[in-house]
């Protein structure tokens, strides 16, 4: 069982791409995703309409659980 003293939920920045990278490169993750891994290109562009995203509301957007 997890407790919520576990789980630590935060708004997806800037420092966070290399962890975005990491997930949306790998063909397992994105499999039944989209059906295909991002390139950095591809990735770089989805990470930024996130960002923007997160800009719009800070209690709406992208965020990660870690």
């Amino acid at each position: 069982m997890v407790s919520d003293k576990d789980l630590h939920i935060e708004k997806i920045t800037g420092k966070d791409f290399p962890l975005h990278f990491l997930l949306v490169s790998n063909a397992r993750v994105m499999e039944m995703i989209t059906g295909k891994p991002m390139n950095e290109e591809e990735a770089k562009a989805k990470f930024t309409s996130i960002l923007k995203c997160n800009n719009v509301n800070p209690k709406l957007g992208y965020f990660k659980i870690t």
